[in-house]
């Protein structure tokens, strides 16, 4: 058992940690973790980047991630999550639902100084 308030956020740290490593470090994750070395361990990995679809979808994921990790290093994770709850409030999503959405998210998830931003930035978009 983590002692008390040290699962709070965990996901947030880790992906906030991974971040500074950058693509090559979550690269480096994925190959490390596929029992195989060179242009094997490269093909295996961007395979199961793509799992089920493949190689071919391993490469689009990992495009996709260098975006999101260039938004999350230029933005910090606060300010991307804030801009998806104000999208959400834009697009006509019901304030009730985008509510309960944010209390359905797992407290290792998401601390709790984050959560009150997100609940902070739903009052001020209605």
């Amino acid at each position: 058992m983590l002692r008390n308030g040290a699962s709070d956020g965990l996901l947030q740290t880790t992906v906030e940690n991974l971040v500074g490593l950058g693509i090559p470090g979550f690269i480096a994750v994925v190959i490390a973790h596929t029992g195989c070395f060179g242009a094997p361990a490269c093909t295996s990995a961007l395979a199961t980047l793509g799992d089920p679809w493949g190689m071919l979808v391993g490469i689009g994921v990992l495009g996709l991630s260098v975006l999101v990790s260039k938004a999350l290093t230029a933005f910090g994770l606060t300010q991307l999550a804030r801009s998806v709850v104000r999208g959400r409030v834009a697009k006509g999503e019901s304030w009730v639902r985008i509510r309960v959405s944010i209390d359905r998210i797992p407290r290792w998830i998401v601390s709790e100084d984050l959560r009150r931003r997100l609940y902070e930035a739903l009052d001020e978009s209605c």
